[in-house]
């Protein structure tokens, strides 16, 4: 019989929804675990397709009824019905008088980098204008005949057209807001024009970011898509064909912007947005090239240091078939200053030239490196600044980057976007109470399969894998910093007590621990780790895969309990590698 068979709870990540991890077995949904991470889209993964996925937000409401939270301004009016981009007969004809200013708008409240968009199609007026009201005025016109954009204000970081269909255009204005308070619509070039006509318009949506992404309906809320905030992050990193459930500690992208490459300080470069396909397979990725050859050349951006921690910046650069050699550092002035973290390496085969602290440089997939540096001692307190340096290259050399990351930490984890300040992802947590019928009261088997990307900064305990209440009643496969071990208390008092040693970032480790009553063993990677004939096994009724805010950063392939201490020959078959 497989040893499969024999187990009663398997949780091989593969279906899940917003809060819940599905268990392969039980089938009923008795053994499915409870996720929770936080209240905003930090969170992000890489999908099936090799992409980075983010959580997404319209921040629109209504937006695809313009005849109620929407605004009119001027003699104007709005009608359902017309046929759509999509096949549908839920465009909305936008019909003006021969006055000026007349427009629809909906308030909103936002600052930093937002997307704009409409979708929309010439009637008897051939132009439109999109535009952002508040501390930002931002607005790019739109010629609905020829498929162009005519003028745009000075502060637009990009404005696209594109053809979608029927006649329709998906038009969108990208800007770095203030404090603004609505978004428009004119159905008219200028805005003080006085002919009398009509556009189509449909689906409209005001997202963060730099590009217009998938349209998301909403009604009197906002919706989200993408990865939501309580959604388990099954992660396919690495060109995995399976994936893995990805479990994280509380982190903060430190850099106030994390894709706008233009909110950077620029020495003797220029800076372009949206000009390439970035890992997240839309085009919000920068180029940057040199303008004047010298010493210095770059982008740098501050961020606020403790004085104590150590740092890790990462961030993405476009491969290059040409040898142009480009760093990542954090140091505390752009020409200037103590360095703190640096990899210098070639953009065209990632060979290293020099380095301080620690790094590694990463194929993420053929068009791109991952690059990771952390800093060799922590940097004093104040502003210091993450920087990309190029240093005397000739003018017109260009250099492709996206997706810039400071954390305060010993390890990198998963990339957290700004669009204007610091964002914090909480920690994951995935947990399942009541289910001590699944688990072996008197005798059992907890089964571990992960990869151990990085431990938590601070010497606690971050556990792996938790039947039961820690220090109380517990059978455990965890941590302590670095160091993997096994643990079984009951009524408070250790019984069982076996380490591995330190792991390894980057290594998978397929580990057990198997009780009865004056019998534990615990397996790790085919071997035997230790055994004790002194244990008191305690009652439990929950299980975890991990514990509280500290918890150690790894990618979860397999979690298995059985009601039956497994035999030492079933242990190491079922821990080896």
């Amino acid at each position: 019989m497989s040893l499969l068979n024999k187990a009663s709870l398997i949780q091989i990540p593969s279906g899940y929804k917003d809060g819940t991890l599905y268990s392969a077995k039980p089938t009923n949904g008795d053994g499915d675990f409870t996720f929770s991470r936080g209240s905003n889209l930090a969170a992000t993964r890489v999908n099936s397709e090799g992409l980075i996925e983010k959580g997404r937000e319209n921040l629109l409401l209504q937006s695809n009824t313009f005849d109620t939270t929407w605004a009119f301004g001027g003699a104007i009016s709005v009608s359902s019905g017309q046929s759509g981009y999509d096949g549908s007969s839920d465009a909305w004809l936008l019909e003006k008088t021969a006055t000026i200013f007349a427009n629809i708008s909906q308030s909103v409240s936002h600052s930093g980098v937002h997307t704009f968009s409409v979708y929309a199609k010439q009637g008897t007026n051939t132009s439109m204008i999109l535009r952002s009201l508040g501390g930002t005025d931002a607005y790019s016109y739109f010629d609905l005949s020829a498929g162009t954009i005519t003028g745009s204000t000075s502060n637009i970081i990009d404005s696209q057209i594109e053809a979608a269909g029927n006649g329709f255009y998906r038009c969108s204005i990208t800007y770095n807001a203030s404090s603004n308070t609505g978004i428009v619509i004119y159905p008219e070039v200028p805005f003080t024009g006085t002919s009398a006509g009509n556009i189509i318009i449909q689906d409209a949506q005001l997202e963060q970011g730099l590009v217009a992404t998938d349209y998301i309906p909403t009604t009197t809320t906002t919706e989200q898509a993408g990865i939501l905030e309580d959604m388990p992050r099954l992660d396919y990193s690495g060109g995995a064909s399976c994936p893995s459930l990805l479990l994280e500690p509380q982190r903060s992208n430190e850099l106030a912007h994390s894709e706008y490459a233009g909110a950077f300080g620029a020495s003797n470069v220029s800076v372009t947005n949206n000009t390439e396909i970035s890992p997240q397979g839309v085009r919000n990725a920068a180029t940057i090239e040199v303008t004047t050859q010298t010493a210095v050349q770059g982008i740098a951006q501050g961020f606020v240091a403790d004085g104590s921690s150590l740092y890790t910046i990462s961030a993405y650069y476009k491969k290059t078939t040409s040898s142009i050699r480009a760093q990542l550092k954090i140091r505390d002035l752009l020409g200037s200053g103590t360095t703190y973290g640096l990899v210098d390496f070639d953009l065209s085969n990632a060979n290293v030239a020099s380095s301080i602290g620690t790094y590694s440089i990463t194929s993420f997939n053929e068009d791109w490196w991952y690059v990771v540096v952390t800093t060799s001692t922590a940097p004093s307190a104040g502003i210091r600044r993450a920087i990309v340096r190029l240093d005397n290259k000739p003018v017109g050399t260009q250099v492709s980057v996206f997706g810039f990351q400071v954390e305060a930490g010993s390890h990198p984890t998963s990339y957290i976007p700004t669009y204007g300040s610091s964002v914090t992802r909480s920690a994951d947590s995935c947990s399942k109470t009541g289910i001590s019928s699944l688990i072996g009261q008197t005798e059992g088997t907890l089964f571990l399969d992960f990869v151990y990307n990085g431990k938590s900064d601070l010497i606690t305990d971050n556990f792996n894998l938790t039947l039961g209440t820690w220090s109380s009643n517990v059978i455990t496969i965890g941590q302590y910093n670095a160091t993997l071990y096994a643990r079984i208390y009951a009524s408070s008092v250790i019984y069982f007590n076996q380490d591995f040693g330190v792991m390894t970032i980057g290594q998978r480790y397929k580990c057990a621990v198997a009780y009865a009553n004056n019998d534990a063993v615990f397996y790790v990677n085919g071997s035997l780790m230790g055994s004790d004939t002194s244990v008191v096994v305690p009652a439990t009724s929950s299980i975890s895969l991990n514990r509280g805010a500290y918890e150690n950063s790894k990618q979860i392939n397999q979690a298995i309990l059985f009601k039956t201490r497994l035999t030492n020959d079933e242990l190491a078959a079922l821990t080896t590698i």
